[in-house]
């Protein structure tokens, strides 16, 4: 409503049709994974809420950015989607525009973990009460490594101290190395220790 007043004091109200919006959004998204081994297709769940679109049934403009640093791995849908398979941490961006302009960005990450690949070293069968060294090799650096030698005894190196069987019998020797444990390489050796002869 407008009133307009005179020199004199005379006053005169009109009655504008239009109106003034105050538009707000707000936005979130959730990823369907946060950890992936190797490679995997992540989709991307938004939740908006925004008075244009609610109340006024004025649709809202989606833009992704999957964190790439590619220009061409972005989307312009309500939720997205996209296949990972490079070892790293991304930061994904939404943006949700109104029809009158008003923005709302939101960020979240994901990281992608390289799986390692193990070769455990050939282990020749012993004889009882001898010591074996054990080795392994894997394809990548800066690995955690749990080793479970089947005699009771685990170790944490890379390269663990020999091991000493004392009782004869067969034994599962495992590996498990990784960068982060929902990425991890197992690699199993089954040996022989024979028992020594009865001398009479």
């Amino acid at each position: 409503r407008v009133i307009m007043k005179d020199a004199v004091g005379c006053t005169a109200t009109y009655r504008v049709q239009d109106s003034i919006v105050i538009d707000d959004i707000k936005a979130a998204f959730s990823p369907s994974l946060k950890l992936i081994c190797d490679e995997a297709t992540v989709q991307f769940s938004s939740t908006t809420t925004n008075f244009s679109r609610d109340s006024l049934q004025m649709p809202l403009q989606y833009h992704w950015n999957f964190g790439t640093g590619n220009a061409a791995d972005t989307a312009n849908t309500q939720n997205g989607s996209f296949h990972y398979s490079k070892p790293g941490t991304y930061a994904i961006t939404l943006s949700a525009t109104s029809a009158f302009g008003c923005t709302r960005t939101v960020t979240d990450t994901i990281t992608v973990f390289q799986k390692p690949q193990l070769t455990l070293n050939t282990i020749a069968n012993i004889c009882q009460n001898d010591s074996v060294r054990f080795s392994a090799a894997a394809d990548m650096a800066n690995l955690q490594w749990r080793w479970n030698f089947g005699n009771g005894v685990t170790d944490t190196a890379q390269r663990p101290a020999a091991q000493t069987y004392n009782r004869a019998g067969s034994y599962n020797v495992s590996l498990i190395a990784y960068t982060n444990p929902a990425c991890a390489d197992t690699a199993v050796q089954t040996f022989v220790v024979n028992g020594l002869p009865n001398i009479a």
